[in-house]
């Protein structure tokens, strides 16, 4: 068979050398791997060489020269050299070149050390055929070793002075035994390092696909939103002088496209991370209450089948959370059973339109989830006395019969399957709301429900933090005043703030809104979180509007500076991205608010007169979220593990840095897995990071 290419013949030799000297135990894996397995071979190949002590006592009992003895001894230095230090690297590192330079390096030492040792010597043979399986194939390498065993057998009775008497199947045998072995070690490393390269060959492809999923939801979301907010911005810029309200409409909506972009990008990062209904009916259980409403909730979720449990989790949290923020009501019902979920309430549903109806809303995202089963969603709303969302699994004709029951907001999906047959309905179990001396009031005030939530939300996010006692209110946005919601007028104090944010444009337009407030002053910016404690000590704020993510140092170590060099400077956290692990940490860190910066303007400026005032104001989405986080669920010693593989590090690398073995390394990585619901340990520090728990 000829080779042709652009070198024709002349590659004949090379491609003949390397096909038969193709690589055996290495694989694709990373550097750090390739060590560890180096480092093993050497611990346990290192123990057999205590064999060689048979050639040493046999140099010394045929020479007593000092000569002979260090020649003899410096050949063994190599010979274990070869077979401790290079063949590792080859076997496993990057040193795949040497392949040829150790079998020529040991067969050296071996035609070398025999003269000096005698018959003694041949047991470097064992070794030397060991390293023919391992380096070479099949077709080369057992030829090499029966001329070793061959060796080993006729050559001491061929040699007069080594006084052997016949063949010496003594040696022989373990060579033989051995090489068998290594067989099966070349065999076995092989398989490993074929699944090592699929295995990687899987992740590369999971991640190729997570980037394009997230590419797809982020061109769904926001593509129609920036399509509309720039032809309506160029619309409204050849309106400033014609039509001026027509052109304040124009950015009105241009406003509200943009924070409704904002919270699509928002609920899509967060919802990536999986969701089971266990502990969804957990969450659900603490925030309803906390937020003064009711709940009969299922005792046991047995009867649901394990593939629909995620889904079933996002439908509850889906309805959960419009029942809290949208229909205030007072009780929340939850009746699940084998192939159906329900959840229904006594409030009034969405306040507007109905929220199928808004593009990239959570129900949007749902549906798309229920459509990738092969399922139906059906959503409908309307001003009732009772709101329910449901989800259904049937097959068979009845799934085309079914048909909303309840009035009011009902969400339902219908998902053809072959299922078991339909078990008895959960039993629940009620959970009564926790006190809560504003809800009756707020009720009957005639605020919207929106409001309601928000106030419910505040209050219950003080008592999770453990800041009840403080004596601080929550105010939501769109309420100024007392508590019947009159708008209290008085002398007017000007209050100084401070704007720390690294995107010149923003802090522009930021500092331009909050000038045309006759109460509120701009006086000073800077773009750095280690230039804000030296701004502070020059111009003696009220309030600092602190970004996250700032060059130099985080807003939330310059927050915590702040306090410390100036504790009458308040700190109000405006952030692009809402995040429950910054909101825990910046309260941690001594701010008094923390809200997105796509808030309407007035309540932006009413959150920088409450937080002046030593009022706490937190967004109530991300007091939701918080709440339905819970308290983190890892211990000490897991956060220390998790925060030493932040940047990477090996399992051997995490064991030495906390003085630990690697075996409670890993089972300390699986437990912190199991507990964020994760794949790997970097999911869960991710997922660590955003809730807030380390």
């Amino acid at each position: 068979m000829a080779v042709t290419g652009a070198r024709g013949d002349r590659d004949l030799p090379g491609a003949l050398v390397a096909w038969l000297m193709r690589p055996t135990l290495t694989g694709e894996r990373r550097a750090d791997e390739a060590g560890m397995n180096a480092a093993r071979w050497r611990r346990s190949a290192g123990v057999f060489l205590i064999y060689l002590a048979y050639a040493v006592v046999d140099m010394a009992r045929l020479h007593d020269g000092p000569a002979t003895m260090a020649y003899g001894f410096v050949i063994l230095a190599v010979f274990i050299c070869l077979y401790l230090s290079l063949l590792p690297q080859v076997l496993f590192g990057d040193q795949e070149r040497h392949r040829l330079t150790v079998m020529l390096g040991m067969t050296a030492c071996v035609v070398c050390y025999l003269p000096i040792a005698g018959g003694g010597g041949l047991v470097m043979t064992i070794y030397l055929a060991m390293t023919f399986v391992l380096l070479l194939r099949p077709i080369v390498s057992l030829p090499l070793v029966a001329a070793c065993v061959v060796v080993e057998t006729w050559l001491p009775e061929q040699v007069g002075w080594w006084q052997a008497d016949g063949p010496q199947w003594s040696l022989s045998g373990p060579a033989l035994l051995s090489a068998i072995a290594m067989y099966g070690v070349r065999a076995g490393a092989r398989n490993q390092a074929e699944l090592t390269r699929a295995h990687l060959q899987i992740e590369r492809l999971a991640k190729e696909q997570e980037r394009l999923r997230i590419a797809r939801d982020l061109h769904d979301l926001l593509g129609h939103a920036l399509t509309t907010i720039t032809v309506k911005a160029e619309l409204a810029s050849k309106l400033a002088s014609r039509d001026p309200g027509r052109a304040a409409a124009e950015m009105a909506e241009v406003a509200a496209l943009g924070r409704q972009g904002l919270a699509d990008v928002r609920a899509t990062v967060a919802g990536y991370r999986e969701v089971n209904l266990v502990t969804e009916l957990a969450a659900a259980r603490q925030v309803l209450a906390a937020a003064g409403i009711s709940a009969e909730l299922p005792a046991t979720t047995e009867a649901v089948p394990g593939e629909l449990r995620e889904l079933f989790g996002w439908v509850l949290r889906e309805g959960v959370t419009n029942a809290v923020r949208h229909s205030g009501a007072q009780h929340v019902r939850v009746r699940v059973d084998g192939h159906s979920i329900e959840i229904s309430d006594d409030g009034s549903g969405p306040p507007s339109a109905p929220a199928s109806s808004r593009p990239g809303s959570g129900l949007d995202g749902l549906r798309e989830r229920v459509a990738a089963v092969g399922g139906q969603l059906e959503a409908v709303s309307a001003v009732s006395a009772e709101s329910a969302v449901s989800v259904a699994v049937t097959s068979g004709p009845a799934a085309a019969g079914m048909r909303p029951v309840r009035r009011g907001f009902l969400l339902r999906a219908v998902i053809p399957a072959a299922v078991e047959p339909p078990a008895a309905v959960v039993p629940t179990t009620a959970f009564p709301a926790v006190p809560s001396p504003n809800t009756a009031a707020s009720a009957t005030a005639g605020s919207g429900a929106g409001v309601l939530g928000s106030a419910r939300l505040g209050r219950c996010w003080l008592e999770h933090c453990g800041l009840e006692h403080c004596g601080l209110r929550y105010w939501p946005s769109g309420r100024d005043g007392d508590s019947t919601g009159r708008r209290i007028r008085g002398p007017v104090k000007m209050i100084k703030v401070l704007l720390a944010d690294d995107q010149h444009l923003v802090r522009g337009a930021l500092a331009a809104l909050i000038s045309l407030e006759d109460d509120l002053e701009v006086v000073g910016q800077v773009g750095r979180g280690d230039e804000v404690v030296s701004a502070v000590t020059r111009l003696h704020p009220d309030v600092v509007l602190m970004d996250v993510e700032m060059p130099g140092i985080d807003g939330l170590a310059a927050a915590r500076a702040v306090r410390a060099t100036a504790p009458d400077t308040q700190v109000l956290v405006v952030t692009t991205f809402g995040r429950t692990g910054y909101l825990r940490r910046a309260m941690e860190a001594g701010a008094l608010g923390f809200v997105v910066k796509d808030a309407p303007a007035e309540a932006l400026a009413e959150a920088i007169r409450r937080v002046a005032r030593g009022e706490r104001v937190v967004d109530p989405t991300l007091a939701a979220a918080t709440l339905a986080g819970g308290a983190s669920p890892l211990t000490g010693r897991e956060r220390d593990v998790l925060v030493a593989a932040r940047d990477g590090a090996t399992v051997a690398d995490i064991a030495r840095r906390l003085f630990l073995s690697e075996g409670t390394v890993r089972n300390y990585l699986s437990a912190v897995i199991a507990k964020t619901g994760t794949r790997n340990r970097m999911e869960a520090l991710r997922v660590a990071e955003d809730s807030g728990w380390l």
